[in-house]
């Protein structure tokens, strides 16, 4: 297992650690462009989400090239997830919010000759049979 940075999460700034309510109290234009027009939104002291983007896919890139032909897990958080999947499933501007990525979920990428492509959306894994007594 190894530590990839790119997949890290959103640098969200000051809006680090709010909640939506809190966020918008705090600087309700930004709030109101990251939701309405997310490729437009900077957070306050924060990343865009087309850095995001761009790093998540070079990152992704990388682990393809350093794994060519083989299948990889790679680990992110909500919003990198968003912004690959919406490119994929060709979903624009805050259409991005409505995409279902529950907790837990899984979704299936392939990379091929430079290019990534959605294999399966996301969704929860089948649930365990429980253990039996033994």
């Amino acid at each position: 297992m190894a530590t990839a940075s790119g997949l890290i999460d959103l640098d969200h700034g000051r809006f680090e650690g709010l909640m939506g309510d809190e966020a918008r109290a705090l600087d309700p234009e930004a709030h109101r462009t990251l939701r309405e027009d997310p490729w437009r939104a900077r957070l306050p002291v924060g990343e865009t989400l087309i850095d995001v983007k761009r790093r998540v896919l070079e990152e992704l890139s990388r682990i393809a090239t350093r794994h060519p032909g083989k299948a990889v897990a790679a680990v992110s958080h909500e919003v990198p997830l968003r912004l690959v999947l919406a490119m994929l499933m060709g979903v624009e501007g805050a259409g991005l919010w409505g995409i279902a990525l529950p907790t837990g979920s899984i979704a299936a990428v392939r990379w091929e000759t430079d290019a990534l492509h959605l294999v399966q959306e996301p969704s929860l894994p089948p649930p365990r049979e429980p253990a039996k007594d033994r």
